[in-house]
């Protein structure tokens, strides 16, 4: 029984098991099915509160409750549209939903663009590498961005089960292609690959 889990991890007075939103969860899923909608809606919340991001919780809270979720949940609700249709998986373990880029087109060397990089935990996954978002005009490579550094003084950082993970990351499309090719842009979809998983990023439109 997952109460009897629940119990026997808390009375152990060590460290907390880090999946331990999924007890809640799936409790929340069981009296879902039962017909229990506020035992679910209690369950659902006591998962959200050992891990705000748990995408799987928001979204189950949204068809329960949307009236309910908070700001912020719901802005972490738009990422689901992927949850079906993600990107790829970047290694087992990590799936990469989506990405924004703003403003979506660039017209000029000096612009700044935001890449907000949404990607979802969904198993244990290999914490010590670090991983590079690699930026492609229509020549080939242009300039890379580190996206995951797992080490952090000395520590692994850790990640949930269902998590969402937003990893925002300022560019400067011309001036990082500048330093990091050591040529110009070409027009057109400039692309981000990490791993072997690619998408379009944004467009290059540039003013000449």
């Amino acid at each position: 029984r997952l109460e009897e889990l629940e119990a026997t991890l808390t009375s152990r007075g060590a460290m907390h098991w880090l999946q331990e939103h999924l007890i809640a969860y799936y409790a929340a899923r069981g009296q879902e099915s039962l017909g229990n909608v506020e035992q679910a809606v209690a369950d659902y919340r006591l998962s959200l509160a050992r891990c705000p991001n748990f995408l799987w919780g928001i979204v189950r809270l949204a068809q329960l409750r949307p009236d309910e979720l908070s700001a912020s949940e719901q802005k972490l609700l738009k990422w689901q549209r992927r949850l079906n249709n993600p990107i790829g998986f970047v290694t087992k373990g990590l799936q990469w939903l989506d990405l924004e880029a703003t403003p979506e087109r660039v017209t000029t060397l000096h612009e700044p663009v935001q890449c907000m990089f949404a990607m979802l935990c969904t198993d244990d996954f290999n914490n010590s590498k670090e991983w590079r978002a690699v930026f492609q005009d229509r020549r080939g490579k242009v300039f890379q961005k580190k996206l995951l550094e797992r080490r952090m003084s000395g520590k692994l950082l850790t990640t949930r089960v269902g998590e969402l993970l937003l990893l925002p990351i300022p560019v400067l499309p011309g001036i990082d292609a500048a330093s990091g090719c050591h040529r110009s842009l070409q027009d057109g979809d400039l692309t981000v690959t990490i791993g072997s998983c690619a998408t379009r990023a944004l467009s290059l439109q540039l003013r000449k």
